[in-house]
Protein backbone atom coordinates (compact mmCIF):
# COMPACT_ATOMS: atom_id res chain seq x y z
CA UNK A 1 0.00 0.00 0.00
CA UNK A 2 1.11 3.69 -1.19
CA UNK A 3 1.88 5.70 2.06
CA UNK A 4 0.41 3.61 4.45
CA UNK A 5 -0.04 0.02 6.39
CA UNK A 6 -2.66 -1.94 5.84
CA UNK A 7 -4.57 -4.17 8.52
CA UNK A 8 -5.50 -7.22 6.86
CA UNK A 9 -6.62 -8.67 10.11
CA UNK A 10 -9.83 -6.82 9.52
CA UNK A 11 -10.35 -8.28 5.87
CA UNK A 12 -10.07 -11.74 7.25
CA UNK A 13 -12.31 -11.63 9.98
CA UNK A 14 -15.02 -10.63 7.95
CA UNK A 15 -14.30 -12.39 4.86
CA UNK A 16 -17.38 -14.10 4.82
CA UNK A 17 -19.39 -11.24 5.20
CA UNK A 18 -17.58 -9.31 2.61
CA UNK A 19 -18.68 -12.36 0.18
CA UNK A 20 -22.06 -12.29 1.19
CA UNK A 21 -22.74 -8.27 0.93
CA UNK A 22 -21.14 -8.95 -2.88
CA UNK A 23 -22.82 -12.07 -3.85
CA UNK A 24 -26.14 -9.95 -2.26
CA UNK A 25 -25.28 -6.82 -4.16
CA UNK A 26 -24.26 -8.91 -7.69
CA UNK A 27 -27.65 -10.87 -7.04
CA UNK A 28 -29.52 -7.34 -6.59
CA UNK A 29 -31.00 -8.58 -3.17
CA UNK A 30 -29.77 -5.25 -2.02
CA UNK A 31 -28.51 -2.32 -3.38
CA UNK A 32 -24.27 -0.77 -2.76
CA UNK A 33 -26.01 2.72 -2.13
CA UNK A 34 -28.18 0.92 0.70
CA UNK A 35 -25.26 -1.18 2.25
CA UNK A 36 -23.20 2.13 2.32
CA UNK A 37 -26.08 3.94 3.98
CA UNK A 38 -26.69 1.43 6.42
CA UNK A 39 -22.99 0.97 7.17
CA UNK A 40 -22.77 4.48 7.65
CA UNK A 41 -25.56 5.27 9.57
CA UNK A 42 -24.22 3.12 12.67
CA UNK A 43 -23.19 4.85 15.90
CA UNK A 44 -19.38 2.82 16.57
CA UNK A 45 -17.63 1.79 13.44
CA UNK A 46 -18.80 -1.30 12.09
CA UNK A 47 -16.42 -4.41 11.78
CA UNK A 48 -17.64 -4.84 8.14
CA UNK A 49 -17.21 -1.15 7.52
CA UNK A 50 -13.65 -1.24 8.53
CA UNK A 51 -13.11 -4.51 6.58
CA UNK A 52 -14.30 -2.79 3.24
CA UNK A 53 -12.51 0.14 3.73
CA UNK A 54 -8.95 -1.73 4.06
CA UNK A 55 -10.33 -3.52 1.41
CA UNK A 56 -11.02 -0.41 -0.66
CA UNK A 57 -7.50 0.33 0.15
CA UNK A 58 -5.84 -2.34 -1.25
CA UNK A 59 -7.59 -2.13 -4.47
CA UNK A 60 -6.80 2.02 -4.56
CA UNK A 61 -3.22 0.95 -4.29
CA UNK A 62 -3.49 -1.46 -7.31
CA UNK A 63 -5.07 1.27 -9.24
CA UNK A 64 -2.49 3.15 -9.18
CA UNK A 65 0.40 0.35 -9.59
CA UNK A 66 -1.48 -0.18 -13.02
CA UNK A 67 -1.88 3.47 -14.06
CA UNK A 68 1.83 3.93 -13.33
CA UNK A 69 2.44 1.52 -15.66
CA UNK A 70 -0.09 1.14 -17.94
CA UNK A 71 0.25 4.26 -20.77
CA UNK A 72 -3.12 3.33 -22.16
CA UNK A 73 -5.00 3.10 -19.05
CA UNK A 74 -3.75 6.73 -18.48
CA UNK A 75 -5.41 7.73 -22.00
CA UNK A 76 -8.80 6.10 -21.63
CA UNK A 77 -8.82 7.98 -18.05
CA UNK A 78 -7.81 10.98 -19.61
CA UNK A 79 -10.51 10.66 -22.48
CA UNK A 80 -12.98 9.84 -20.71
CA UNK A 81 -12.03 13.06 -17.61
CA UNK A 82 -12.20 15.39 -20.89
CA UNK A 83 -15.78 13.75 -22.08
CA UNK A 84 -17.20 15.12 -18.83
CA UNK A 85 -15.00 17.89 -18.43
CA UNK A 86 -17.11 18.83 -22.27
CA UNK A 87 -20.52 18.02 -20.69
CA UNK A 88 -19.74 20.28 -18.02
CA UNK A 89 -18.76 22.99 -20.11
CA UNK A 90 -21.61 22.84 -22.68
CA UNK A 91 -24.14 22.38 -19.47
CA UNK A 92 -23.01 25.79 -18.34
CA UNK A 93 -23.18 27.68 -21.83
CA UNK A 94 -26.84 26.37 -22.29
CA UNK A 95 -28.04 26.87 -18.51
CA UNK A 96 -26.87 30.77 -18.33
CA UNK A 97 -29.51 32.08 -16.64
CA UNK A 98 -29.32 32.74 -12.77
CA UNK A 99 -25.72 32.28 -13.09
CA UNK A 100 -26.03 28.85 -13.63
CA UNK A 101 -27.52 28.40 -10.19
CA UNK A 102 -30.88 26.35 -9.56
CA UNK A 103 -32.59 28.49 -7.17
CA UNK A 104 -35.98 26.76 -7.39
CA UNK A 105 -37.22 26.09 -3.43
CA UNK A 106 -38.81 22.74 -3.97
CA UNK A 107 -37.18 19.89 -5.10
CA UNK A 108 -39.66 18.96 -7.39
CA UNK A 109 -39.12 22.36 -9.36
CA UNK A 110 -35.02 21.67 -9.18
CA UNK A 111 -35.35 18.22 -10.14
CA UNK A 112 -37.55 19.84 -13.32
CA UNK A 113 -34.82 22.62 -14.34
CA UNK A 114 -32.14 20.00 -13.65
CA UNK A 115 -34.18 17.43 -15.88
CA UNK A 116 -34.63 20.26 -18.58
CA UNK A 117 -31.43 21.14 -18.76
CA UNK A 118 -30.54 17.38 -19.25
CA UNK A 119 -32.59 17.09 -21.88
CA UNK A 120 -31.48 19.99 -23.87
CA UNK A 121 -27.82 19.22 -23.56
CA UNK A 122 -28.40 15.71 -24.82
CA UNK A 123 -30.22 17.40 -27.51
CA UNK A 124 -27.57 19.51 -28.62
CA UNK A 125 -24.58 16.72 -28.30
CA UNK A 126 -26.99 14.43 -30.46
Amino acid sequence: MIGGTLNIKHVRAHWDEILRLATSIEQGTVTASLMLRKLGSYPRQNGLAVALRELGRIERTLFILDWLQSVELRRRVHAGLNKGEARNALARAVFFNRLGEIRDRSFEQQRYRASGLNLVTAAIVL
